[in-house]
Parts: structure tokens; C-alpha cells; sequence
């Protein structure tokens, strides 16, 4: 396999659209039933039809109805982008209103979940104030033909005052942020075939149809849930991401099931509906007082906004609401579809004024969704239509603004573009955009734009996969020119164009800074690339060393404990790379973090994102752009120290060792490059510094050196000579 087609197969296949258990569950069967398609909750009963208490705060409908319930109908659409899909199986509620779906959509018999179709790695958010108390991976690459088969399950319980011990369970999930080992640790992947929670990892408090089960010493999984590292105990906040959702052959959805609490027992826990004590042959366990509800009619929903304000008792829909909700007055331009081997010539926006975009969310954005920006060859002869989601910022007459290109990660074999990424960064003053490009399953053929790159992939004998790594270089590009060919428009500074993605969309972005120009691949100049958990090919780019002095500025962010396709060796080949290259960088190693940096932090606990744009406003708009620096750039320790030379790194191999932090206490064991005899150089060219750097000075015999702390914390050990002397510099 080539190396750029490096992303990890994190990709690993999952999910479907029946309810989890135990064992492996009978053929589904429709219940025949009428539908009730009320967009607001009915009064609250009992099967039985007599009314029941319910822990709800709410026993009328809100007071102010104006933003409840406010995409109900568009989620029962068979056009939105998100929609409802099956309900649960009437016969299994015992609380509130039996019926909930939408016609046509029947469920399985024992079904106790709704269903909802988004695209899949959608971000799944908490729909109140919860606590994680337990998983249930189940994943698997297949099942029943059946491919790929996401069935992480997550479980929850309230911390809100309005519903006390109510539980939340989330289902045919890819992944999720509380397991920070899931996908990371081949031990927390997806098994071969599906077989339920006898082949899962899992731990803690898991609800099925008749019963709940405590995963521990005492119930032990089937597989070893540690290397999954969950949080249970984590409260979340309404509003977090609690997981991405995932897919069941060519359907990508999660399921959400909530138990609430009632004054009167559930005749299902106490095994006193027959026809479900023989479709689950398993003796009823749990609190009988807890009721499985019909979702989308039980509860009352509202669209979460950091700012926004629930009543008692209304829940945050478990997802954005901006990509199905009406579109904003705006133009609805979807451009000429701009070919492959055809890119648009930049167009040079004269600025009205400088404009630097906030560090703070501060402009309202209006989003063009699913615009065509190109189309793409495939092996067969076809073409694909390429998408990307733009979001514009209202900055008014502030002049041009930079260009944010977002590009996702999935191991070139899934994944999709993100009209939130978009949106949250076009919220700061950039025109962002998150873009689609073909992926393995589209049998890409790339075209003659980025021949030599596909040559050295293999060309049309590589992998599909191979070639989805050059097809998504060449997307990007096209995206660019698509971008750019509306810069007048979109009152884009095309001197400042930023590239940012995700493991493979890293490696993309990285490809399209630093490698494509190796091959005469023609492109707009980058200012910065935002590279979390990529890299750049070793065996036809050369790794880091593919950087050249005057390319991009780099931000990277990489787990110390990845290994494989995306090995954390990656990222100190960059940061090697940078270094001698003389350009701008930074480095945010995460500590004991594999594959998955979501979450990340600075060393001194800063959220990353913060970072990245203080980063990149330095970049495209700080003093250090200046080509020729005060001669105090390097911090002045002594009038020697003021024009002492920093400097650059020579090419060397990696050596493995144990690294130690500088309190002298032994760290976990991962690769570190020591730097041997660096090459110095004077302060004056070293514009990668900036004026506030710390520097370890060092004066011996009329000779002085500066080793900045970044880079010592990056290297750990620098073997030295100064004045003849040989010196071992730390700290």
C-alpha cells in the first residue's frame, strides 16, 4: 500500500438498523398499527389508557411554544437531510403515546428505539444534562450481509431535576468521544461478525427490551472493555457531542431509547406480556418502574443554541438543526462546475481594508449547501458530482476575508463534509468551506492534472483506495479553483487560503501544500495548513522533508501513542521538516492519545482550536511575516545573548528512547529525535521565532547559543559543540 494512502482505517465498517441485544435477534416483523403523526406530545397514558404519572416537569405544553417542536415536520420529510425512521414497536410502550413514526416506516417487533437517519459521522449531541454509566460495543465489519455494521452503544443517566432517573441509550454509533480507545486500540474495534454483546466490550449499565444489565466483575463482557478507556462517571452538558453516528449497510443512522420513570410498574419488566417473554427468552431484571416512551410524540423538543433557553422538561433535538432548517435569505448560486483539468486562474482581490478575522465567534453566517463544485472520473467512464457546503460570514465592508477549506477524514474510504465545521468557523470571519471528494467506493480514476502523483501511486493499477488519495489531492484543488473563481463574490483574500483536515483529509491538505508542487501540479499558494493526526508520504514525497523554505505555515496535532498508517513518527518528521525549512510551525503533541485528538488541548490546557486561530492570525497578519526581524527577536538574555545564532535542524534518522519531562520523573516510553550538531544561524533569519519564545542561552568561550524551548520540548536531548566543548543540552 502506498505510503500517502496512510489514513488509519478508521473507518472500521459498522452498523444497522435493528435494535441490539444480547443474542442475535429474529427476523423483523411489521406491527400493524395505525400511525399518529402529532408534532407535539399527546397527553401522557398508559397503554392501558388510564393517565400516568411521569417524572416529566412538564404537565402541559410549554408556555411559549415558538421554538418547540420547531422541525418536527421537516424530520418527517422525505427530503431532509435528517429525518425520522423507524419508531418503536407500540406493543413495548408502556408510558405516554403508543404511536410516533411515520407512515410507512414499521417497525420490528420488540423494537424500543427511534430511529433517525442523518449521514453518517453526524455529530450526536446531548439532549439534556446526563451522565455516561455504560457501553456496549458492538461493532462489526458485517452482519447477515450486512456491511459495514456500526452498533456502539452508549448509555446515560439524567442529571436534570426535570427528569430524575431517566435513561438514554444511543445506539449504532461509529464512535464516540467518551471512548477515548474506540477505533484507536485494534482491542475496542469491530469484531468479524456481529454477535451481539457476547463478542463486545462493555462495562456498566446497558438497557435492553426486558431487562438492564450491569457489565463488571460480576457480569463480566465479552471481550476486555479497558482498552476501550470509557469515562463512565463523565457528566455531560446539553448540547456536547456524545458520538458520531454510524451506519448498517447502506444506512447510516443511530437509534435513541429512553426509559422514564412512573409511579406505576412496567408490565413488560415484570415479564407480564407473554407474546415478549417468547420473542426474548430471557427472565425480566431492572427497575419495574421504569417505562419504555415513544420518543419523538412523548417529549417536547427544541433546536440546541449555546445561548438558548429550555423550559422545564423540553429536550435539545440530538443533533444540529441548521442543515434542515429553511434556508436563509441568500444568493443561491451553484456555480459552473469547474473541470478537473481546466483550474480557474485566481482572481487578485484588491483589498478595501485589511480584514482580520475575530478569535471569537461574533458574525452571522449564511450556508450554501451541497454546491456543485466539479465533477470527477471514475475507473468505469462516469463522472461524480462534487459537493462542499460554504458558510459566509456578514462582515459588511471590512475588506476581504481569508479562505477556511475544511476536508474530512475517514481513511479515504468514508466520511463527508460538514456544514457545522463550516459554519462554526465562518462564525470568526472566514469564508469556510467543508468539501466531499471521491472515495474509495467510488472507483476514482484521476485525471490528467495530478498525472505524475497518480504515477507515482501506481496509476490505474493502484488500489481503489490508492487512488481515492489522489483523486481527493485533486478535489481539493478543484474546490480551490471553484472557490477562487468566485472570489469577487465571496470578497475573498486570496493571498491567505488555509487547508485543514482530519487524518486522511490531513494528509490531503498536507499532499496539496507540500507534495503536489513535486510532481508540477499546478495550485493556488497555501498560507497554512491545520494538520491534526496527517502526514506527508515518505516514499514519494519524503516525508517532512518535501517542505520547502517560503511554503505553508503548519499547525500540528498528533497523539503520541498512534501508531500504524498514521504513527505519531509522522508528525516529528513535519515538525523536522518545518524546522529546516525555516518556516513558521507549531506542535501540540497530545500525550497518551492515540489516533483521535478530538478534544485536544495545549500543553498549558488551553482548548486547540483556540490556538489554531491565534496560530493562524500570527501567520496571515502578525510582524513575523516580515522578512528581516528586530535583531532582538530572540529573547535577550545578555547583550551576548541578543544576536546569539538559534538553529535549524540537519536530516537525521529517528532513534528510540525513553523520554523524561522536566521534573525528572520517567515518562511513558515513545520515539524522540535527539538533535545532533545543529546548524546555527543568527536571529536575524530566524523568523520563525516569535518575540515572546522562550530560549535556553547557553555562552561559553565567546561563543553563545539560544536553543528555543519548543524545540528542546520537541527533542528532549541536543548534542552540541560550543567553543570547542562538546555539550549535552536539556532541561
Amino acid at each position: 500500500m502506498k505510503a500517502l494512502a496512510l489514513a488509519v482505517m478508521l473507518a472500521l465498517l459498522a452498523s444497522a438498523c435493528g435494535d441490539a441485544a444480547g443474542t442475535a435477534e429474529p427476523t423483523p416483523t411489521a406491527v400493524t398499527t395505525t400511525i399518529v403523526t402529532t408534532s407535539a406530545p399527546v397527553s401522557t397514558q398508559a397503554t392501558t389508557g388510564e393517565l400516568s404519572d411521569t417524572a416529566s416537569a412538564v404537565a402541559d405544553p410549554p408556555a411559549d411554544m415558538t421554538d418547540v417542536n420547531s422541525i418536527h415536520d421537516a424530520l418527517r420529510s422525505e427530503n431532509s437531510k435528517i429525518q425520522f425512521g423507524t419508531h418503536a414497536d407500540p406493543g413495548v410502550i408502556t408510558l405516554g403515546p403508543t404511536d410516533g413514526g411515520i407512515p410507512g416506516n414499521m417497525p420490528y417487533k420488540g423494537s424500543n428505539s427511534m430511529n433517525i437517519r442523518m449521514p453518517l459521522n453526524t455529530e450526536v449531541l446531548a439532549p439534556l444534562e446526563m451522565t455516561f454509566v455504560g457501553f456496549d460495543n458492538r461493532s462489526a465489519h458485517g452482519r447477515e450481509g450486512q456491511s459495514p455494521y456500526d452498533d456502539l452503544e452508549i448509555c446515560f443517566e439524567s442529571a436534570s431535576p426535570d427528569w430524575p432517573d431517566m435513561v438514554i441509550c444511543v445506539y449504532h454509533l461509529r464512535t464516540s468521544p467518551l471512548l477515548p480507545g474506540h477505533l484507536v486500540d485494534e482491542e475496542c474495534g469491530p469484531v468479524e461478525e456481529w454477535t451481539g454483546s457476547k463478542g463486545s466490550n462493555a462495562a456498566g449499565r446497558i438497557m435492553f427490551l426486558k431487562n438492564e444489565t450491569f457489565f463488571g466483575k460480576d457480569r463480566p463482557a465479552g471481550k476486555d472493555p479497558e482498552p476501550c478507556r470509557a469515562r463512565i462517571g463523565s457528566l455531560v452538558q446539553r448540547g456536547e457531542i456524545i458520538g458520531y453516528s454510524g451506519q448498517v449497510g447502506n444506512n447510516p443512522h443511530s437509534g435513541f431509547r429512553f426509559k422514564v420513570m412512573s409511579e406505576n410498574p412496567n408490565p413488560l419488566t415484570l415479564g407480564e406480556i407473554p407474546e415478549y417473554n417468547e420473542l426474548i427468552p430471557f427472565p425480566p431484571s431492572g427497575d419495574p418502574y421504569l417505562h419504555w416512551v415513544q420518543p419523538s410524540v412523548f417529549f417536547y423538543w427544541q433546536c440546541f443554541e449555546p445561548d438558548a433557553v429550555f423550559q422545564p422538561g423540553v429536550l435539545a433535538y440530538p443533533f444540529d438543526c441548521e442543515p434542515i432548517r429553511p434556508p436563509l435569505a441568500m444568493p443561491t448560486t451553484v456555480g459552473t462546475t469547474v473541470g478537473p483539468t481546466t483550474p480557474a486562474a485566481p482572481t487578485t482581490v484588491a483589498p478595501a481594508g485589511l480584514f482580520k478575522p475575530s478569535l471569537e465567534e461574533r458574525y452571522e453566517v449564511s450556508v450554501e449547501e451541497a454546491v456543485v463544485y466539479g465533477t470527477g472520473g471514475t475507473l468505469d467512464g462516469g463522472q461524480v458530482e462534487l459537493l462542499l457546503d460554504l458558510a459566509i460570514p456578514d462582515t459588511g465592508t471590512d475588506g476581504p476575508r481569508p479562505l477556511f477549506v475544511h476536508i474530512h477524514g475517514g481513511g479515504f474510504i468514508q466520511g463527508s463534509r460538514s456544514p457545522h465545521t463550516a459554519r462554526e468557523v465562518a462564525k470568526r470571519g472566514w469564508v469556510a468551506a467543508s468539501i466531499d471528494y471521491r472515495l474509495a467506493g467510488d472507483e476514482p480514476l484521476p485525471g490528467q492534472r495530478v498525472q505524475g502523483f497518480f504515477d507515482a501511486m501506481g496509476g490505474e493499477s493502484s488500489s481503489a483506495r490508492d487512488r481515492s488519495v489522489v483523486a481527493a489531492a485533486e478535489d481539493t484543488l478543484v474546490a480551490l479553483d471553484y472557490l477562487l473563481s468566485r472570489a469577487d463574490e465571496l470578497h475573498i483574500d486570496t493571498n491567505r487560503i488555509v487547508l485543514k483536515g482530519e487524518s486522511a483529509g490531513a494528509f490531503t491538505a498536507l499532499a496539496v501544500a507540500y507534495c503536489a508542487d513535486k510532481f508540477e501540479v499546478s495550485g493556488p499558494k497555501i498560507a497554512a495548513v491545520i494538520d491534526f493526526a496527517g502526514g506527508i508520504p515518505e516514499t514519494f514525497c519524503g516525508g517532512g522533508t518535501a517542505i520547502d523554505p517560503g511554503e505553508a505555515a503548519v499547525f500540528v496535532v498528533h497523539g503520541t501513542e498512534d501508531t500504524g498508517e498514521t504513527s505519531f513518527t509522522r508528525a516529528l518528521s513535519i515538525v523536522d521538516g518545518a524546522t529546516a525549512a525555516e518556516i513558521t510551525y507549531e506542535f501540540h503533541p497530545q500525550e497518551g492519545v492515540g489516533h483521535n485528538v478530538s478534544g485536544a488541548t495545549t500543553a498549558d490546557g488551553r482548548a486547540i482550536d483556540d490556538a489554531m486561530y491565534e496560530f493562524l492570525n500570527r501567520v496571515l497578519y502578525g510582524e513575523q511575516v516580515a522578512t528581516t526581524p528586530p535583531t532582538d527577536t530572540v529573547t535577550q538574555l545578555t547583550d551576548a545573548l541578543a544576536t546569539m545564532p538559534a538553529f535549524t535542524l540537519p536530516e537525521i534518522g529517528p532513534s528510540e528512547a525513553t523520554s523524561f519531562d522536566p521534573r525528572g520523573l520517567l515518562r511513558m516510553e515513545v520515539p524522540f529525535i535527539p538533535l545532533d550538531n545543529p546548524v546555527p544561524v543568527t536571529a536575524a533569519t530566524a523568523t520563525w521565532l516569535r518575540p515572546d519564545d522562550f530560549v535556553l542561552g547557553v555562552e561559553r568561550g565567546g561563543e553563545a547559543r539560544a536553543y528555543p524551548i519548543s524545540q528542546i520540548a520537541y527533542h528532549h536531548l541536543v548534542n552540541d559543540t560550543i567553543a570547542g566543548e562538546p555539550y549535552l543540552v536539556t532541561y
